[in-house]
């Protein structure tokens, strides 16, 4: 039987080595957790690893080994990704207002400006084919 050759000591100490890997393992989950909740307010990898004390490395290693940390990062990217394209349109098609000054600084008036150029852009990922961006999706 198992545990008749072992000492109360020797189980004890098992226990104890049990717990010590179990709490690591939750540190790191809670690391992991960290990291995606600081991606998904950012956007950016870079700024979330600085502002997290996790290295990219250690992202990348994540990613590597851990399907859940992978597909939670997968959709935080993909959320990060839709809410750039709605910016972008939102620019394009909708545009911001432009203050303009005189040289006291009052306010004269304000322009609406449209970007051409983002609309091209959303007009070439979305049509390609009719509009010319990348077929290779």
């Amino acid at each position: 039987m198992a545990g008749e050759n072992s000492s109360p000591r020797m189980e004890s100490a098992g226990t104890a080595q049990r717990a010590q890997r179990d709490e690591m393992a939750h540190s790191v989950h809670v690391k992991k957790e960290q990291f995606l909740k600081g991606y998904a307010e950012t956007g950016n990898i870079r700024d979330t690893a600085r502002s997290t004390g996790i290295g990219r490395r250690t992202h990348d290693n994540w990613l590597k080994a851990d399907d859940w940390y992978r597909k939670a990062f997968q959709d935080l990217r993909r959320e990060a990704l839709n809410a750039l394209v709605s910016e972008a349109r939102r620019r394009a098609v909708q545009g911001v207002q432009e203050p303009h000054y005189d040289k006291d600084g009052n306010l004269t008036h304000v322009v609406r400006k449209y970007s051409d150029a983002l609309l091209i852009v959303l007009l070439k990922a979305n049509g390609p084919r009719k509009y010319g961006g990348a077929t290779g999706r």
